[in-house]
């Protein structure tokens, strides 16, 4: 019975503090003039083609150790590609101190999903973040740490080493 109660406590209480989660769980937001402009980009041109943009400034609010937010504030057109691609992606996007800026490409084809190229590329840059859109207002985020995090999963799972 005692185990029962402390099972049924444990549906009630707050997911942070329930799960006690080794990372931190971020939330990427708009600001809305930004997110404007970001609407109107992707309906003038990404109907027909990828387009990757630049994240040229964020905010990044820490409202709780268990939570972070960043919202976006400006992006800036970087490049067009073909309708299911852009090439040379990776090498695009770098800061005027040489890091590398966080990626938002479209998919032309209302496609949320990331490619195993986005993966690849995603991992291998580790910007602070990178997104897909997929429509006017849909948005998916990713993060470096987390694919990594699943790649070291799968491979220590096998014996191989970590991937750094």
């Amino acid at each position: 019975m005692r185990a029962l109660a402390l099972t049924t406590l444990g549906l009630f209480a707050s997911p942070a503090a329930g799960q006690m989660l080794p990372y931190t769980v971020t939330i990427v937001d708009w600001s809305p003039g930004a997110l404007e402009r970001q609407r109107r980009a992707y309906r003038t041109e990404s109907a027909r083609r990828e387009v990757l943009f630049c994240i040229e400034a964020w905010r990044v609010h820490d409202s709780t150790s268990a939570f972070q937010r960043i919202v976006v504030e400006r992006t800036r057109r970087e490049t067009s590609g073909q309708a299911h691609g852009v090439a040379n992606a990776g090498r695009l996007c770098a800061a005027a101190n040489g890091e590398r800026l966080p990626m938002l490409h479209t998919h032309s084809d209302g496609n949320c999903q990331l490619s195993p190229n986005d993966l690849l590329m995603i991992a291998a840059r580790a910007a602070p973040f990178d997104g897909i859109q997929c429509g006017e207002n849909h948005f998916v985020w990713a993060f470096a740490w987390q694919i990594k995090a699943i790649a070291n999963s799968v491979y220590l799972r096998e014996g191989d080493q970590p991937v750094p």
